[in-house]
């Protein structure tokens, strides 16, 4: 009896995934934008995941955790992101930081295409195929 409710208590607890890498607020403060430059930022906390797209104008660190309990699909439990802005010399003009609250979701499939017919049930797929079946499928080849 102990041994399954400890078998229970297990298959309930969630499993955790960590994705990514975002700086610790240590490692942030520092950052001191108009002096660090990037080299500094990267020998503090390395390269970032990406980059901004006008000509490395900007690093994004992403740090993305889920929790998945037994049979549920796995749900976003924490996001942090921090940006950090450089200018054309390449020093550091701010340091940004966003959270899980900070985002907002972007429902990527609106659109719906309707197929023509009706949906059969598994029952009428089944009553449907008896008329359907060929003898000669059966038969070895060359018979």
């Amino acid at each position: 009896m102990l041994a399954g409710a400890a078998t229970l208590v297990v298959a309930c607890a969630p499993v955790v995934q960590v994705h990514g890498f975002a700086p610790t607020p240590e490692e942030i403060a520092q950052i001191t934008p108009g002096r660090t430059d990037r080299s500094g930022v990267e020998q503090l906390v390395g390269l970032p995941s990406s980059t901004g797209v006008m000509e490395d104008s900007a690093w994004y660190y992403v740090l993305t955790e889920t929790t998945q309990y037994t049979y549920r699909a796995p749900e976003v439990s924490d996001r942090r992101v921090v940006a950090i802005a450089f200018n054309d010399a390449g020093t550091v003009t701010a340091v940004n930081q966003y959270g899980l609250e900070d985002g907002r979701v972007i429902d990527l499939q609106s659109r719906i295409t309707l197929t023509e017919g009706a949906e059969l049930t598994v029952i009428q797929q089944i009553l449907s195929s008896f008329g359907n079946v060929n003898p000669a499928n059966f038969l070895p080849q060359g018979s």
